[in-house]
């Protein structure tokens, strides 16, 4: 999947560890090196995003949430914002696994805005 290259193309902002969600499934993080900018960040426990399965799970800026979900690419974790089983912030989106080559482009670019977000960065390759 091409959306793993973003990690790799922003080494100084994002690194691979195990999702502390998943457990199972590496996740793309905040880089170490890297203060938690805002709760959201902290309450994501750093990670800002994950596949678990043939969907991407990600976090988004609150204006970028809006958008994909009147757009159809994705929808809430049914935990985003609660504390049921686990905390999740409110921006913690299931983005749809895609279908072809043009949805696979709008998930790379919900994946670099995520980093984005996360990071506070511009500089997102």
């Amino acid at each position: 999947m091409r959306v793993q290259g973003i990690g790799k193309k922003s080494p100084t902002l994002v690194e691979y560890r195990v999702s502390p969600h998943e457990g199972h499934v590496p996740g793309i993080h905040i880089h170490s090196s890297i203060s938690p900018l805002h709760q959201v960040a902290r309450v994501s426990l750093l990670e800002i995003s994950h596949t678990p399965d043939h969907s991407l799970h990600v976090v988004l800026a609150p204006q970028d949430c809006k958008q994909v979900i009147e757009k159809g690419w994705g929808e809430r974790h049914p935990f985003s914002g609660t504390r049921r089983v686990i905390s999740l912030p409110k921006e913690y989106l299931m983005i749809y696994g895609s279908r072809d080559d043009e949805e696979l482009a709008i998930i790379e670019r919900i994946l670099k805005a995520g980093v984005g977000y996360m990071t506070n960065s511009r500089e997102v390759i």
